[in-house]
């Protein structure tokens, strides 16, 4: 997107901000859903279908929140953004300090991978041939695999030396062992006193979350440059860029997957509104159908998200791990 155009789109937007209002709302909503998927699923059999399936529901809703959360986009004060961020980490099964740091700063570096947090994954040459064609099984047979390397990743970032992003200084450092502690005593507490019941109430929403996450978490950037007909993955030199791509260029690394309406609203609560999020970050979730409306919020690279994994899964596994630790060319990065 051009600058004039991006400024357009900011000031569009610029009222789409947090509402404690709608807010204090979601809170209300989410709590109802949770209790009455559980309610289902301990009530009988009969109804664990159903309770599952809602609790499923309510996996990808609590994503969208604690993603919000991080953005301070929930709420009005960040000290509410951080209570309930840690809150909607426990069942959205990642803890809320340490993803909301990594996430920020792949905001920040988008479109460079050797800063991007997120990618922090082995390089190629550390993959041996065996995991290579463990990989092209598991994509194949639609195996969360990307999403357990993501979650791996992510807790063995302290251990590399890869080149990983320097803190954003705007962005204040957030105790991660905190909130990691209290996701996991939660959890802990919660098999004590449920035991079995507590496996019965969270492995299926859980795996479900797992496969529906992979497809959607590698779409929004994986391959986004060959499809505008930059040069192919191989033939790609890491150009070192040291500042990072103004927000104006991230529809050159982001794609958006098309859903029906209801699912985009009533399952990822507009998570699923990538480019746009990655233009204007400040806009909190319940805003996103204003925003969407907006004369300048044209969706770049959006496609229906059953073409998409159709065509992809077409491809070998290794192929789409490779295209996550793609960067642009430097040719492309004067806009």
């Amino acid at each position: 997107m051009d600058a004039i155009a991006h400024a357009r789109l900011l000031q569009q937007t610029r009222a789409l901000r947090a509402s404690d209002r709608r807010a204090w709302t979601g809170v209300l909503v989410e709590t109802l859903l949770v209790g009455a998927g559980i309610f289902l699923s301990l009530h009988s059999w009969g109804t664990w279908i159903l309770g599952q399936l809602l609790l499923f529901v309510c996996v990808w809703r609590a994503f969208a929140i604690l993603h919000s959360c991080a953005h301070n986009a929930f709420f009005q004060t960040r000290s509410l953004n951080r209570v309930f961020g840690w809150v909607f980490s426990l069942w959205a099964f990642v803890p809320f300090d340490g993803w909301k740091k990594s996430h920020l700063e792949h905001h920040k570096w988008t479109g460079t991978p050797e800063r991007d947090p997120s990618l922090q994954l082995p390089k190629a040459e550390e993959l041996s041939p065996g995991f290579l064609r463990f990989l092209d099984w598991a994509w194949r047979l639609h195996i969360p695999i990307f999403s357990v390397l993501f979650t791996l990743s992510k807790l063995s970032q302290k251990k590399r030396t890869r080149g990983c992003a320097r803190p954003d200084s705007a962005v204040p450092a957030a105790p991660r062992d905190g909130s990691a502690i209290f996701w996991l005593l939660m959890h802990l507490a919660a098999l004590f006193l449920l035991g079995l019941a507590y496996l019965k109430l969270l492995l299926v929403p859980f795996m479900l979350y797992l496969f529906t996450s992979d497809f959607l978490v590698i779409s929004q950037h994986n391959g986004v440059s060959a499809e505008r007909g930059l040069p192919a993955p191989a033939t790609l030199v890491p150009s070192k860029r040291p500042e990072a791509f103004a927000l104006r260029e991230h529809d050159l690394f982001t794609r958006t997957l098309r859903f029906p309406r209801w699912v985009s609203a009533g399952v990822f609560l507009y998570f699923d509104k990538h480019t746009l999020h990655h233009f204007a970050p400040f806009i909190p979730h319940y805003c996103m159908p204003e925003a969407c409306s907006a004369p300048d919020a044209a969706m770049i690279n959006e496609v229906p998200w059953y073409h998409w994994v159709k065509e992809n899964h077409r491809r070998l596994g290794r192929e789409v791990y490779l295209e996550l630790l793609v960067e642009l060319p430097p040719m492309r990065r004067t806009l």
